[in-house]
């Protein structure tokens, strides 16, 4: 059964938070890889890089699989555990006679259809008005300009009016009330050079992620990346693990580790308004968010109990400034 704390959290946060506190000031849990709980050991690698993945099969088999693999929960079970973010790559897998379902996400390995965890997200905000979400496409492979219109043409289709494009606003006056108000659940954001009204641009969204190999480099990598955010944009935090080639073996106990590092890291973090001397989360990424009854989505959310503070709030009547 759902925890209701994180089903429902954003309709549940304090109602000056909703009203006052733009998203992009929000500290909002992200799944790193979301569609790779689809991985399995029967599936077949993308071609993100071929000869690599035919090396790393032949040196330790199945254990590339693994690496490919960092949630255990799918789109709408991570939704009714807190995430609101999702790290997403698409591939072109073949022709087929319905255009949208030759595209897959991937990661290193084919995973689920585009449309099957698209669909879930839907049907979630459909029972779910007060919630948003954000979809985040990162990487884009095998595909070509007309590729980019189909997925395009699918999102509009399936999230349409619901969608939040720049069209709609500015990413400093968007509160979860607003958002509400305006019937907007989704934000898309498409890091690509084939532009898309209804999506916002990587630039609004930087990518303050770290490379790691260990977990001595990790809180200090964060917090160096971090300073860079800028007032006004969101951003996006996170690792990737990348181990040397002598630690392979202990790949997932090693990334247990960092994730556990990053939920000691969290509490001493804030959200809230942001300034060239204060920088601050607004998007964390994780692997395998359902460890430890999804601790990690929770430390993350009550990091908003603190945005109320470091935000100016003057009274109910008055807006944020």
């Amino acid at each position: 059964m759902a925890d209701p704390f994180l089903y429902r959290w954003m309709t549940n946060l304090d109602l000056r938070a909703r009203n006052y506190v733009p998203i992009i000031y929000l500290a909002i849990p992200g799944s790193s890889n979301s569609t790779s709980y689809a991985v399995r050991w029967n599936s077949i690698p993308a071609p993100i890089k071929p000869w690599m993945n035919f090396i790393f099969d032949f040196l330790v088999g199945k254990f590339s699989v693994n690496r490919c693999k960092t949630q255990n929960l799918n789109v709408y079970e991570q939704l009714q555990n807190g995430v609101r973010y999702f790290d997403l790559q698409i591939c072109k897998k073949s022709k087929t006679a319905n255009p949208i379902s030759g595209f897959y996400f991937c990661n290193g390995r084919y995973c689920d259809p585009v449309a099957e965890p698209l669909t879930l997200i839907k049907k979630y905000l459909e029972s779910q008005r007060q919630e948003f979400v954000i979809l985040d496409f990162k990487k884009f492979y095998n595909m070509k300009r007309f590729d980019h219109d189909t997925i395009q043409d699918f999102l509009f289709k399936l999230f349409g009016k619901s969608i939040f494009g720049p069209r709609n606003g500015f990413l400093l006056d968007l509160t979860l009330t607003k958002a509400a108000q305006m019937g907007k659940q989704v934000l898309i954001i498409y890091r690509n050079d084939n532009f898309w009204e209804n999506a916002w641009p990587d630039y609004c969204w930087p990518l303050l992620s770290v490379k790691v190999d260990n977990v001595e480099d990790l809180c200090g990598a964060l917090e160096s990346k971090l300073k860079r955010r800028q007032p006004g944009t969101g951003c996006i935090s996170g690792y990737i693990y990348k181990p040397r080639a002598l630690t392979l073996t202990s790949y997932s106990r090693n990334a247990l580790t960092l994730s556990s590092r990053i939920r000691q890291w969290l509490p001493q973090q804030s959200a809230g308004f942001v300034s060239l001397n204060a920088p601050r989360l607004n998007i964390i990424t994780a692997d395998f968010i359902d460890r430890q009854d999804a601790a990690f989505c929770k430390e993350v959310i009550r990091l908003n109990d603190w945005s109320l503070h470091t935000t100016q709030i003057k009274d109910d009547n008055e807006s944020y400034v």
